[in-house]
């Protein structure tokens, strides 16, 4: 009788089992880079460059590539070394000005893998940008299927 029971419960548990959706970890990259910068006086500015290693990495290096139009006033451009896992490396700098047009920044972070990889990871700062340069966000593209609306918005 006990088996009756049993079996047919353990089949079923089996199945639920089975056929449960697998919930995955979405990946995350090695490094999680953040660019900031902040107006100092009359045309300095300070450009914070900071990368958080989501896993250990023996060879890094961080740096800023900075137009020629742009002068390095305080602080080094570039770091290398190795970080642990959660530990947290910035480069922080200040900057002349260079008005007018506007200017890209780029934040680099490069991982060499002890196996022979490499991994690029950047972040770009736009300085100087005025409200005309920026681009429109792109229209909705409307479509229907089936009687009903979709909006779909497409853009960085």
């Amino acid at each position: 009788m006990v088996r009756k029971i049993f079996t047919p419960l353990a089949l079923s548990l089996l199945l639920f089992v089975i056929s449960s959706p697998v919930v995955e970890a979405k990946p995350r990259p090695p490094l999680r880079l953040t660019f900031r910068h902040q107006n100092l006086s009359e045309g300095e500015i300070q450009l914070t460059f900071k990368a958080k290693a989501n896993v250990a990495s023996g060879r890094v290096t961080l740096s800023i590539d900075l137009p020629p139009s742009v002068s390095v006033l305080e602080g080094e451009t570039t770091w290398e070394g190795s970080l642990k896992k959660g530990e947290t490396r910035k480069i922080k700098i200040t900057i002349l000005n260079p008005g007018s047009p506007s200017q890209e920044i780029t934040g680099r972070a490069t991982i060499q893998f002890t196996g022979g990889g490499t991994f690029v990871q950047e972040n770009n700062l736009r300085l100087n940008e005025s409200k005309q340069e920026r681009p429109a966000p792109p229209a909705p593209i409307i479509q229907k299927e089936g009687g009903e609306t979709i909006l779909e918005f497409r853009g960085k």
